[in-house]
């Protein structure tokens, strides 16, 4: 289903990377989309971290124009 579909196709890495270490050890089906919202925003924030130390941008600028740009 991942390459299948377009929409997925970049995002393949993560979601598999969840399947792989996120999702066994949630015992609870219920809690499989918070365990998700949780690992996402830690991919995010250690994403972005890496990008502004490699590019040496400032943190809270980059966030101000991903905030813009999520607006429009």
């Amino acid at each position: 289903m991942l390459g299948s579909e377009a929409q997925l196709r970049s995002k393949r890495e993560l979601l598999e990377k969840f399947i792989a270490e996120y999702l066994p050890g949630i015992s609870n089906a219920g809690e499989v989309e918070a365990g998700f919202d949780a690992f996402w925003n830690e991919e995010r924030e250690s994403q972005l971290a890496d990008l502004c130390g490699q590019e040496g941008l400032k943190r809270d600028e980059v966030e101000e124009m991903i905030k813009q740009y999520n607006f429009t």
